[in-house]
């Protein structure tokens, strides 16, 4: 089991500071980016992103030096969090396509457009991905018992919350009175039922 927990303690590490800085890089910056196409941002994007893993990777064994063992209501706890986490994944693989989940359509309006999306699991809540992230990251976490997970998964409820701010003023934007109107009535993350 411990080897288990370290490599779910060391995927955590090199992904989620990369997907954290994903979105930082893709929403402040998007009109840079529709000027330089999907190729050139995709280039240029992930560039920091491969240089934080690398950089990560080099000190792995620092940053995971503190663990606590295996912990079985935690890893039961981190299993419902996962559950809850994959139900989430069929409702938005409906709704969502990989270049959706990449930011694309901001990239690129003209030749993707898309339209602002309120049916189906988006009728209960509006950032359902962001929800579906933090149950997963909190959920493989409390798995792994490692201070560094514990670190990223509170992270990322910085990191939702400030992303969610830039992503709806794009929206807003984007869509006007419609995205006031689905705003009013759909909550951010708790699910209205």
């Amino acid at each position: 089991m411990d080897g288990f927990r370290y490599a779910i303690a060391l995927a955590l590490l090199l992904m989620m500071p990369g997907v954290y800085l994903y979105w930082f890089l893709v929403h402040p910056l998007v009109r840079l980016w529709r000027r330089l196409g999907v190729a050139w941002t995709m280039a240029i994007v992930y560039t920091p992103i491969v240089l934080v893993a690398v950089v990560l990777w080099r000190a792995r064994r620092w940053l995971l030096a503190v663990e606590w063992g295996t912990d079985w209501r935690l890893t039961a706890a981190g299993a419902v969090l996962l559950g809850l986490a994959a139900a989430l994944t069929r409702p938005l693989a409906r709704k969502l396509p990989l270049t959706t989940l990449l930011g694309i359509p901001e990239i690129d309006p003209r030749r993707r457009p898309v339209r602002l999306i309120t049916d189906g699991i988006y009728a209960r809540m509006r950032h359902p991905r962001y929800v579906q992230i933090l149950l997963a990251v909190a959920g493989w976490a409390l798995i792994a018992n490692y201070l560094a997970t514990y670190i990223l998964a509170g992270t990322g409820l910085l990191w939702v919350w400030l992303v969610v701010r830039i992503e709806e003023r794009e929206l807003r934007e984007r869509f006007g009175a419609a995205w006031e109107a689905y705003a009013a009535r759909v909550p951010r993350f708790l699910p209205r039922w």
